[in-house]
């Protein structure tokens, strides 16, 4: 049987995540959002939740998202969601921009949960599109052209299902050569690594 890892990045499940927080430290969740992909690559529409933290939204990231604390006032913990976001979670690869931040943040949440790997957008970019002057999320949306697919989703920059919304397209967007030639799961696995000097042309 050959190892799926080899197989065509579209014969496996992902999701696409972005976090919200109320600007403490540790972060607590305020706004998660998921996108799931599914064979043979299809982006379904982002799920959303709005979460009471314990503690208030400061001022400084309430000017960053625009989430209040009135806003989350009637939302539901994060305790109260957890199984419902361990669902959507499960048995996928998981993908985020500046992955590190989410993944840490939701392992705190849900230290039983483990995706079956990380995949960064920011550093997929950074392998893919060696010549951006920035990897932030709205400079590579730019480079992409991904404005329009965005709109549909009636959302914002800053915003969990925004954010998603961008990685999830990002991803997609990033996983054929300049040839064309559809990526395998194991080279995209291999881009969120530091490259060997064999593997630096590999997506030429």
């Amino acid at each position: 049987m050959k190892d799926p890892l080899f197989k065509p990045w579209n014969e496996a499940s992902f999701v696409a995540v972005d976090i919200e927080g109320n600007g403490y430290n540790p972060a607590e969740i305020i706004e998660i959002s998921t996108v799931l992909i599914t064979p043979p690559g299809i982006a379904q529409r982002p799920t959303t939740w709005l979460v009471r933290p314990a503690h208030k939204i400061s001022r400084r990231v309430t000017a960053i998202h625009g989430i209040r604390n009135k806003d989350v006032a009637n939302a539901p913990t994060i305790d109260s969601i957890r199984d419902e976001l361990s669902i959507q979670l499960s048995n996928h690869y998981f993908i985020a921009h500046y992955a590190h931040v989410d993944h840490e943040v939701l392992k705190r949440q849900l230290p039983a949960w483990e995706p079956r790997a990380v995949i960064d957008t920011a550093k997929l970019a950074r392998r893919l599109l060696p010549r951006q002057d920035s990897y932030r999320l709205t400079a590579i949306i730019d480079t992409l052209g991904l404005e329009e697919q965005l709109r549909a989703i009636e959302s914002t920059p800053h915003r969990a299902t925004y954010d998603a919304f961008a990685a999830a397209l990002i991803f997609l967007r990033l996983c054929k050569t300049n040839s064309g030639r559809e990526l395998t799961l194991s080279e995209i696995l291999d881009t969120t690594r530091e490259p060997s000097p064999k593997q630096r042309d590999l997506f030429t």
